[in-house]
């Protein structure tokens, strides 16, 4: 089982090289710069440093403006 979130310009190609075990390249988004990420692989730290970033990169200026740290 795997969740697939956006990911900073570069970031996928690292996360993938240095982890495949944990990362890979989706079809369709991947090409896009978006992260699979396998969920048996990581820890809940890991997935929620990673769905928090993906969160920062789409969600709308003013939603990020009043996120609770």
């Amino acid at each position: 089982m795997a969740v697939v979130v956006p990911a900073p310009a570069g970031v996928q190609a690292m996360l993938v090289e240095n982890s495949p075990e944990k990362f890979y390249k989706p079809p369709y988004v991947g090409g896009a710069g978006w992260i699979g990420i396998n969920l048996d692989r990581v820890t809940d730290e890991e997935l929620e440093f990673h769905i928090r970033e993906a969160w920062r990169l789409i969600a709308p200026r003013k939603l990020q403006a009043e996120e609770v740290p």
